[in-house]
């Protein structure tokens, strides 16, 4: 039986993890892959204090794989396909292996009809923290890559979602800034910089979504971060992706905020 933050316990969320991952460890080796999707996003709002938007449907997991035989056998150690290439079973438990590293070539991979766009995905693996759960350990991407995989997605497939994901996440951001002992913006080099200060208008919040961006910028490197860079650069898709982020919210001064620390993170990123 799946388990979400949404509708279960974090205890809960976190015994199903941990279970999964063990039996993963033993098909794709301990360390040698990362989880990402929603399981991911939700471990950062939950640290933020942030509560679930929705349900998490499946598991995702990425790991680095060579040519298309080398996917193949790591596909087939989950057993048989079921639908897409890269949809297999654990237990009842819908999983999605997603590749990254040489097999993408030009950022993405390709198979029949389908094409999967795999760039940050590297770059996350690289520079991914260590989530301990209980007897287990599993690379997860932090804050901030979580945010860049949210906005290359959006280019991808431009599905509201991800838009919708990037907001909480970039909210889950400020908030761990504004509010931890150790890294907080209030420790943070952005004070130093008369011109930073006046753009975000000495607003805290916005100094913290700035300077994520700037973290962004050094998690992702090379074609991830051009990727970034690229799907926002002009102010009409900019206003796309604030629109399809802000389509459950009415209220007009957390319109305003939230369109106010994109901005200001974007301007971080390109820093």
């Amino acid at each position: 039986m799946m388990k979400t933050f949404k509708g279960s316990t974090s205890d809960d969320v976190f015994a199903f993890l941990e279970d999964k991952i063990l039996e993963i460890d033993n098909l794709l080796g301990r360390h040698e892959y990362m989880i990402i999707g929603s399981y991911v996003r939700d471990i950062h709002l939950n640290r933020a204090g942030l509560k679930s938007p929705r349900g998490t449907q499946d598991l995702d997991v990425s790991v680095a794989v060579q040519d298309f035989p080398d996917f193949r056998e790591k596909l087939d150690a989950f057993g048989s396909q079921r639908g897409v290439l890269t949809r297999r079973y654990l237990g009842g438990t819908p999983i999605d292996i997603i590749p990254f590293g040489p097999i993408a070539r030009d950022g993405s991979f390709s198979h029949g009809d389908s094409r999967w766009e795999l760039r940050g995905l590297a770059e996350a693996y690289k520079t991914a923290e260590l989530l301990e759960i209980g007897d287990a350990s599993v690379k997860i991407p932090r804050l901030q890559a979580m945010m860049g995989l949210k906005i290359i997605a959006w280019g991808e497939r431009l599905l509201p979602t991800d838009c919708s994901d990037f907001r909480h996440l970039l909210r889950a951001s400020t908030n761990l800034s504004l509010n931890q002992e150790k890294g907080s913006i209030w420790d943070s080099d952005v004070w130093e910089n008369e011109d930073i200060i006046e753009l975000c208008e000495g607003d805290p919040v916005l100094l913290a979504a700035y300077e994520a961006g700037q973290k962004l910028a050094g998690l992702f490197w090379g074609e991830a971060l051009e990727q970034c860079l690229e799907v926002l650069a002009d102010e009409s898709e900019q206003e796309d992706f604030a629109m399809s982020a802000l389509r459950d919210i009415k209220e007009e001064e957390s319109r305003k905020t939230y369109k106010d620390a994109q901005k200001v993170f974007l301007r971080g990123m390109q820093s």
